[in-house]
């Protein structure tokens, strides 16, 4: 596979179409700096696939599209074909691969000129050791990539080499299968699951379907019995309703008659009307007619006098322009004299300037032909000199390499002796230092002793305050526990007390809303009794409770009268300013003490409250009452403690009393101290308990600082104890290396000798070369000065003729020019005098208009005159007309009216025929709905298909009889059963067995899958072992040619290349490790930047030599390099051209030599760059 040739289309600088043709061998790529050589290696990298633009040097896809320049617009699309001889892909001798990108994102790919995917041609470089990665490519500055890249990253060169790309991209889609399978398969058990799921509904939906249907085969049975009764009914009442229809129409009809009487005489009046109507339309048409006519002429009177004044005014204006006109023409006639007389001195100019041109042009031709013989001789000449100094160049190079060589060795040897003294003294200091550090372990160890006994007492200190804090927690968890369930009582019993819940809702409501305004509250809110008294005080108020207190009497009323229209119940009303004091009953020295004394009054007058427990006492048990009832007055009432009373008219209440007012309110006074207080003892142990928290706080603090400083004092042991195993391990090293540093001594003093040698044979070389050097270079310089007088003469003379054509193109253009001026200036002159000719047409013309719109204005107002004439006979005409139709209008007024009564009669029956409409039309659907109902659930009680047939079949008796008692009540409880089944799939059972089938396929499906997954494993673990066994090959190939390769680069030295995990040869990195000649093994990354590219290139060509990829493409590769290892990269390039076709892009003169061909870059100081090509030799 060769690149044969390369078409840009708008790809980066190259704007035109660029096509760059490309022979075997090795092809140069030259030009000066940014005139875009490595644009040329971008598009093919582009082409075979890339898609980073950061590896094509942009910064998005978009900008590999050329930008154009100063003169030239951006393009849209950028195109790329490579053409391709000698491929072996499905049967083409040559392959065209195109790429395209528009400049809004899409791209296209075509082989041979048919669409294909970005994979096609990918796949189609796999393992060639060519592609947009491969390690075949080299960018600019990127050389050095090659060996100080990731182990993982180098390992690819190996694969490429090898041809295990292509297994690589498989095992990658045979994951992708596998993982796809997989995923098939868990969807596949979802499903299973999920229709295993459903199988077991299915077979309960299937016994409910079967009594489903046992039930609506009784219901349907039941209900068509009860439908055909009901239809009897429906049927008679339908008859009976069309009969009363029947009769009202007849009515109907008879008034029907005496409105077409009417009508008949209302049509003669109005047919009268409609006679004058048309006679009053007529006239005003007539009229209307007369008005726009008289208007019209009127309009044209106006018009004629408005075009007269026109008309006068173009004349004025058409006279005015015929005299600018002739103005302008004696102007236009001087200008073409004077244009004549400057067209025949251009022309006399134009001949002299022709004929020196001529001279100068034959001078020319002399000069180039004696350029053109001295030139031969001057290549031939400097031929030999770049030989000579090739020659020169290289022994000098040889030379001065030996003596560094001989410099570096010399240096060596002072180094090694130096070295050899620093090792003794190294050991002797690793000796005392080992001492020193087990000092050291000791006194870290005593103080770790120190440290732990410390922290063992804190932690004691610790645990105990701990345990103090867990106790306090638990204490403040409990009153918390306590005030929680305290608080919402709390606002419950506030919540009842402030919005009167205990009151009626009447009362309650009317309270909430009037409160404020007059009314203060009720009894409850200004009482207060001592502990103990509550149910004795509700016992005795009872209902009274619930009064409510005002400040008057009016208020009072106006209470009762708003419970009374807004319906909110019964309410009583105590006024503050109507108070009485009632008489109190003497105790008669009894010693029991009156409720009223008890009582604390707040808010209001005392007396109220008094007056309302006049004669209340207060006693032990209701025996007691009884026994003192009999020694008191009469009038006297008592309570008891318990909330029991004997009343005054001896009635006896008493029993369980629930919780009351006066109760609540005490439940309050005491849930409101128990918050405080709990939350005072919370708020107290709370802050004991940050206190405590404090102190632990700063024991842990102290705490970790000594776990931390046992940290460090045990990091400190094992580094002391790591210093002590290390220098152990140095003692051990530095004796090693003193017998490395002994062998290269010895050998560093026999390279010297070698070396020595060598520089005396080079420098006498040297010696013989410069002789011949002096003297090609001497003869060079007489031919190159002769040839830059020649060169200087021929600029001179080519200048002198560049400005005669100039000139004599400028008198052309000139001549051309001052033709175009007489031209237009004839047209001008001609066009002047065809304008004067029509404008005094038009004057004449005007004037006679005028004429005849003075003649048409005289006709105007005779035509006016006699229109308002006639227009005053019809206005007298119409006044008559419209008397007659207003007698008229009265008559049809009277009829209308006898019409309308009629109407009234016919409407009253026809909305009773509409009612029974109405009626019949209810019963014909609820008829026509139990039909349907019959047709739909297929109950007939005969033979017969027809609900009418059927019906008529059946005996009328029979059918009064038809429905028993009871048997729509059965019905219902039927439908109520079938209504509690819900949805109920009937066709569940046949579902099942669908289901069951499918379970059985899935299963099926489900073993495929377990299989394919097999099968794919297989694939991939024999894909796996022919990677090994290529990857293995390959890297001792590679390993024993980059040791060939290397030592033939640097003349000299050692490489090779290391497995990093020999155990995982489908994962493991490669490292380079080198030694140049007279050097040790050492990193790459310590290597020069020269030494670096020689490592990279020989590693690229090794790989090249054992698998060549079909072509190379490098990017300045040379530039790190001197001449000297240039020539061995060249020598090894020319080498590589067996196999592959090399593509380099470079400065260099050495590597310009070995090309076959030169492919020249330019640009054109557009930002467009152009091709010049060279075929430098044959085949």
């Amino acid at each position: 596979m060769k690149i044969r040739s390369l078409e840009l289309i708008g790809f980066k600088s190259f704007y035109e179409k660029t096509t760059i043709q490309f022979q075997d061998g090795i092809n140069a790529i030259v030009g000066p700096n940014g005139c875009g050589k490595s644009n040329i290696l971008d598009a093919i990298r582009w082409v075979l696939g890339e898609q980073n633009p950061r590896r094509l040097r942009a910064e998005g896809m978009e900008e590999v599209v050329s930008n154009g320049g100063e003169t030239s617009k951006p393009l849209g699309m950028g195109e790329v074909s490579l053409a391709l001889t000698d491929v072996s892909h499905k049967g083409y001798e040559e392959v065209v691969i195109k790429r395209r990108l528009f400049r809004s994102g899409e791209s296209e790919y075509y082989i041979n000129g048919t669409p294909c995917r970005l994979k096609d041609i990918t796949e189609m470089f796999l393992d060639t050791g060519a592609g947009a990665r491969a390690y075949s490519t080299v960018d600019q500055g990127k050389v050095e990539h090659l060996i100080t890249a990731k182990p993982e990253e180098k390992r690819t060169l190996i694969e490429e080499a090898a041809g295990i790309v292509r297994y690589r991209v498989r095992r990658r889609e045979t994951e992708r299968k596998i993982e796809s399978t997989k995923e098939n398969l868990r969807r596949l058990k979802d499903i299973m699951d999920e229709i295993n799921r459903q199988m077991g509904s299915l077979s309960r939906q299937a016994r409910d379907a079967e009594e489903f249907k046992r039930l609506s085969e009784e219901a349907r049975s039941l209900e068509s019995r009860i439908i055909y009764s009901k239809l009897y009914k429906m049927e008679e009442e339908k008859n009976r309703l069309i009969q009363e229809k029947s009769e009202l129409e007849e009515q109907v009809l008879s008034l029907s008659e005496q409105i077409k009487n009417k009508e008949s005489i209302h049509e003669n009046i109005e047919a009268k009307t409609n006679f004058v109507e048309r006679k009053l339309e007529e006239l005003g048409k007539e009229i209307y007619d007369l008005k726009s006519e008289l208007q019209a002429k009127e309009a044209l009177e106006e018009l004629v006098r408005s075009e007269v004044s026109g008309i006068d005014e173009f004349i004025k204006r058409l006279e005015k322009e015929i005299e600018l006109l002739l103005e302008e023409s004696e102007r236009v006639n001087i200008q073409i004299n004077l244009k004549q007389k400057i067209l025949g001195e251009v022309k006399a100019d134009l001949s002299n300037k022709e004929h020196k041109l001529k001279r100068r042009e034959e001078v020319l031709s002399e000069i180039k032909a004696g350029f053109t013989i001295n030139q031969t001789e001057l290549e031939g000449t400097r031929t030999s000199l770049f030989e000579m100094l090739d020659r020169y160049s290289s022994l000098r190079g040889s030379a001065l390499g030996y003596e560094r060589e001989l410099s570096e060795l010399q240096s060596r040897r002072q180094r090694t002796n130096k070295e050899i003294g620093e090792v003794e003294v190294e050991k002797k200091k690793t000796i005392s230092r080992i001492s020193e550090l087990q000092g050291y372990v000791n006194a870290n160890e005593e103080r770790r002793i120190k440290v732990e006994e410390r922290k063992e007492a804190i932690g004691l200190s610790l645990a105990s305050l701990s345990a103090t804090q867990e106790s306090k927690r638990n204490e403040i968890e409990g009153l918390s526990e306590r005030f929680k369930e305290a608080q919402p009582r709390l606002n419950v019993l506030k919540q009842i007390e402030t919005s009167y819940e205990w009151l009626p809702e009447g009362i309650r409501r009317f309270l909430l809303e009037k409160k404020g305004n007059g009314i203060l509250g009720v009894i409850a809110d200004f009482i207060s009794v001592p502990k103990g008294y509550e149910r004795a005080l509700e016992a005795a108020f009872g209902e009274k409770l619930k009064w409510a207190i005002v400040k008057e009497s009016e208020e009072a009323l106006s209470a009762v009268e708003y419970l009374r229209e807004l319906s909110l119940g019964r309410g009583t009303f105590v006024p503050i300013n109507n108070t009485r004091k009632i008489e109190v009953l003497d105790k008669n020295g009894n010693g029991i003490a009156p409720l009223s004394d008890i009582v604390k009054v707040e808010g209001i007058d005392k007396d109220i409250i008094d007056n309302m427990l006049t004669n209340v006492f207060v006693v032990s048990s209701l025996r007691e009452a009884l026994n003192l009832k009999d020694e008191i007055e009469d009038g006297a009432s008592f309570v008891t403690l318990g909330g029991d009373m004997l009343d005054s008219t001896g009635a006896i209440s008493g029993g369980l009393a629930t919780e009351g007012v006066f109760e609540r309110k005490r439940e309050i006074e005491e849930l409101t101290i128990d918050t405080q207080n709990l939350e005072a003892e919370i708020s107290r142990i709370s802050k004991e308990i940050e206190s405590n928290q404090e102190e632990v706080e700063k024991l842990q603090l102290t705490l970790r600082d000594l776990e931390n400083e046992l940290i460090e004092i045990e990091i400190r042991g094992a580094e002391i104890k790591t210093d002590i195993a290390n220098l152990q391990d140095n003692i051990a090293k530095t004796n090693m290396r003193y017998g490395v540093v002994e062998f290269d001594l010895k050998e560093i003093d026999s390279e010297i000798l070698d070396r020595g040698g060598k520089l005396q044979v080079a420098q006498e070389a040297i010696k013989q070369v410069e002789d011949q050097k002096i003297f090609l270079e001497e003869k060079y310089a007489k031919l190159k000065e002769g040839a830059e007088k020649l060169e200087e003469e021929e600029r001179h003379i080519e200048r002198e003729i560049t400005d005669l054509k100039v000139e004599i193109a400028a008198l052309i253009e000139k001549e051309k020019g001052i033709d175009e001026d007489l031209g237009e200036l004839g047209r001008r002159q001609n066009e002047i005098r065809e304008r004067i000719e029509l404008e005094a047409k038009e004057v004449g013309k005007k004037k006679q208009e005028k004429l005849n719109f003075i003649k048409t204005e005289e006709d105007a107002k005779r035509d006016v005159k006699s229109l308002l004439s006639l227009l005053g006979q019809k206005d007298e005409e119409l006044l008559v007309k419209r008397n007659q139709k207003e007698e008229l209008l009265l008559q049809i007024k009277t009829a209308i009216e006898d019409k309308q009564r009629l109407n009234e009669e016919i409407k009253g029956h026809e909305k009773k025929i509409s009612s029974l409409d109405l009626r019949l039309n209810s019963l014909q659907i609820e008829i026509e709905h139990l039909r349907e109902t019959i047709r739909e659930t297929g109950s007939s009680l005969t033979s017969h298909d027809d609900p009418n047939e059927a019906l008529m079949s059946i005996d009328p008796e029979n059918l009064k009889g038809l429905v028993k008692e009871g048997e729509e009540t059965r019905l219902l409880k039927l439908k109520e059963r079938i209504q509690k089944f819900g949805p109920v799939n009937l066709l569940a059972p046949e579902e099942y067995k669908s289901l069951e089938e499918r379970f059985k396929f899935l299963s099926a499906q489900n073993e495929d899958l377990v299989n394919a997954i097999s099968s794919l494993k297989k694939a991939m673990n024999k894909i796996d072992r022919e990677s090994e066994k290529r990857f293995n090959a390959t890297f001792e190939v590679l390993n024993k040619k980059f040791q060939e390769v290397f030592s033939r680069m640097f003349r000299g030295g050692e490489a090779k290349l290391v497995l990093t995990n020999n155990e995982d040869l489908l994962e493991t990195g490669v490292d380079v490790m080198v030694r140049p000649k007279g050097k040790r093994f050492q990193s790459v990354s310590l290597l020069s930047g020269g030494e670096k590219a020689l490592s990279a290139i020989a590693l690229v060509l090794s790989a090249c030599f054992i698998r060549p990829a079909p072509f190379l493409l490098f990017d300045e590769i040379d530039a790190p390099l001197d001449d000297a290892n240039t020539s061995q990269v060249t020598d090894l390039l020319e080498e590589a051209t067996k196999d592959s076709q090399i593509i380099i892009i470079t400065h260099n003169k050495k590597t310009m030599k070995v090309a076959r061909t030169l492919v020249g870059i330019t640009s054109d100081g557009r930002s467009t760059s152009k091709v010049v090509s060279v075929e430098l030799r044959g085949n």
